[in-house]
């Protein structure tokens, strides 16, 4: 599901999160470009990157870059990305198979977005309401550790939370609570199998091939099966154990989402 228009819409986005060696071209030292003209101002720069980044990269992180299937942009900080140079690397090698190199980006497109990206954590974010704290024991008197690991501590059915606040908005958090099965990941599928003797297991699947097909269940032991055992197995597409959290009051809903936002080191 990648668009190509001039730049994966979300290739850019996730090629953000990762780093490695300088390129050269654009970001060989961040020197000033010349195109014909004087260099254009910073000014000019973030303004060109605004466009770059609606044009090509809002439809992952959305058009205000707080985050959707794409990391949250609106950061001070972003993991992996420390400096600029680093994010004009990011952005012109990719990150294979999320991301095409950015080859087909001009100099002046890949500063523009460096540009403006960095001006995203330079600029004051919304204070997300709630309090983390409160959040914590919402957390922990929901159960989500059995499913989650979050700061080293929990079980890995489902995604691990300890850097959330560097990949989602509070609004993509919000909606994922209210609605689990509105955003499952997309190599995220629960599997039924049921063996010749009758047992029946229902896990996320982590490997099959055509012989075997291996499951974490909801306890969170892997299962190996062989094919030849089982007497049915069913893909549950769609279906996630993560129950909805629509019952609670919605001060306890917005404390989680502060707590599980909260920068944290990762372990």
């Amino acid at each position: 599901m990648l668009m190509f228009s001039r730049a994966s819409a979300c290739g850019i986005a996730v090629s953000l999160l990762l780093a490695s060696g300088l390129a050269q071209g654009a970001c060989d030292a961040l020197k000033p470009y010349a195109g014909g003209a004087a260099a254009a101002s910073r000014e000019q720069q973030i303004d060109q990157g605004r466009q770059a980044f609606e044009s090509n990269c809002a439809v992952c992180h959305g058009m205000d870059a707080s985050g959707g299937r794409g990391p949250n942009l609106r950061r001070a900080h972003i993991a992996r990305a420390p400096n600029d140079a680093a994010l004009c690397e990011l952005i012109e090698n990719g990150i294979p198979p999320e991301m095409p190199a950015g080859a087909f980006l001009t100099d002046v497109e890949v500063r523009a977005l460096v540009a403006f990206v960095s001006s995203l954590g330079q600029s004051a974010a919304a204070a997300i309401s709630g309090d983390p704290v409160r959040g914590a024991r919402v957390f922990a008197n929901s159960g989500c550790s059995s499913c989650h690991i979050l700061a080293g501590q929990g079980n890995a059915l489902g995604p691990e939370l300890t850097d959330l606040g560097d990949r989602r908005s509070a609004g993509y958090v919000r909606e994922v609570l209210l609605d689990p099965a509105s955003r499952l990941p997309a190599e995220f599928l629960m599997v039924r199998v049921t063996t010749k003797a009758g047992e029946i297991t229902e896990g996320v699947r982590i490997n099959e091939d055509n012989y075997s097909v291996q499951l974490r269940d909801v306890a969170g032991n892997i299962r190996s099966f062989e094919k030849t055992e089982l007497q049915s197995q069913e893909q549950l597409k769609g279906k996630t154990p993560m129950p909805s959290f629509k019952q609670l009051p919605s001060a306890d809903i917005q404390d989680l989402i502060a707590y599980l936002l909260a920068p944290r080191a990762t372990p």
